[in-house]
C-alpha cells in the first residue's frame, strides 16, 4: 500500500532544493560599505571621476563615480556589499577610459588638422593617479560601514 505522503513529501524537497539552487543561502563572505570624498588642492574632485578598488588578494574590483561635491559610493556585481580585506586605490579623471571594444579609434586621416589642439587640456587630478604604481593609495575594508576620504596631492 502506497503512502499519500510520500508525493507532497518529494515535491516539498524538490521545491527546496530548487529554491536553494536559483537563490542560494545568502553569501556568508564578511563585507562592508564604501563611501567617501575625493578632493584635489581642497576642491572637490570633478564630477564623474572614476574611483576603483582591487582587492590585493582576490583580484575583483569596485567602482564608484563621484559625484559633483566629490562623494563616491562604491558597487560590485550591483551591490554596496564590498568584501572585506586590503585594496589598491586608482582614480581617472572625468572621461578617462572611456573606451571600451564596442568603441571605434579615431582615424589620424579622418581628424582636420585644424582642429587639433597645440596643448592638451590639463587633466583635472594628477595622472599618478591612475595607476596602482601611481596612486599608492591603498585601505582595508572592514565589515560594516567604512568612510575613505581622499585626498589626492601633486
Amino acid at each position: 500500500m502506497r503512502s499519500s505522503v510520500s508525493i507532497p513529501v518529494f515535491l516539498l524537497l524538490a521545491f527546496s532544493c530548487l529554491a536553494f539552487s536559483i537563490f542560494g543561502c545568502g553569501s556568508s563572505e564578511p563585507s562592508g560599505t564604501v563611501s567617501g570624498k575625493v578632493t584635489y588642492r581642497d576642491a572637490a574632485a570633478p564630477k564623474g571621476c572614476s574611483v576603483v578598488f582591487r582587492n590585493l588578494t582576490t583580484g575583483t574590483t569596485a567602482f564608484g563615480t563621484t559625484s559633483g561635491s566629490g562623494e563616491y559610493s562604491l558597487t560590485m556585481n550591483d551591490s554596496s556589499d564590498i568584501p572585506t580585506g586590503k585594496y589598491d586605490v586608482t582614480i581617472a579623471p572625468p572621461g578617462a577610459g572611456d573606451m571600451d571594444e564596442d568603441s571605434d579609434p579615431v582615424d589620424a586621416a579622418d581628424v582636420d588638422a585644424n582642429s587639433v589642439e597645440e596643448e592638451p587640456e590639463e587633466s583635472p587630478i594628477p595622472a599618478k593617479y591612475m595607476t596602482i604604481d601611481g596612486s599608492k593609495l591603498s585601505f582595508e575594508v572592514k565589515e560594516g560601514s567604512n568612510q575613505f576620504d581622499i585626498k589626492l596631492e601633486d
